[in-house]
């Protein structure tokens, strides 16, 4: 197995697993979880944005998933 490395693409795996969370939270619970759903909305992206952050990309772009995943 080449590289994986999965802490180049986890801002997206964060964000996307997240979303699939509070959707099913949304179907289930209904209207009286919108206010909920909306703050955990912006904790998510604000987590998201966190992660990104700590990517290095100074000096190479990191390449993760044989290479069908750069981030530059």
């Amino acid at each position: 197995m080449a590289s994986l490395n999965l802490g180049v693409a986890l801002p997206e795996i964060w964000v996307a697993l997240s979303a699939m969370v509070l959707l099913l939270v949304g179907a289930f619970v209904g209207d009286r979880a919108m206010r909920l759903i909306g703050l955990l909305t912006m904790a998510v992206m604000a987590i998201a944005i966190v992660v990104l952050l700590g990517i290095d990309v100074s000096n190479t772009p990191q390449v993760a998933f044989s290479g069908h995943f750069i981030v530059d």
